[in-house]
């Protein structure tokens, strides 16, 4: 689940402040259970990927991480 962590940052600035004050772990596990809800995978390869073929699931997965 952490390799996460560098797409969470990426796309959700205000993320990076989460990990440092100690809140990783609830914050991964959400961004965990939406990327499954959205792209069925964890996998980031896999979802930025899939970001980039498909837009609307890209914003889809932003708006639901802030």
């Amino acid at each position: 689940m952490g390799a996460l962590i560098p797409l969470l940052v990426e796309l959700v600035p205000a993320a990076a402040r989460l990990f440092i004050g100690g809140s990783a772990s609830s914050m991964l596990e959400k961004a965990g259970e939406i990327a499954v809800q959205i792209f069925g995978t964890k996998d980031p390869a896999t979802i930025r990927a899939q970001m980039s073929a498909d837009q609307t699931k890209a914003e889809c997965f932003k708006a639901l991480l802030s």
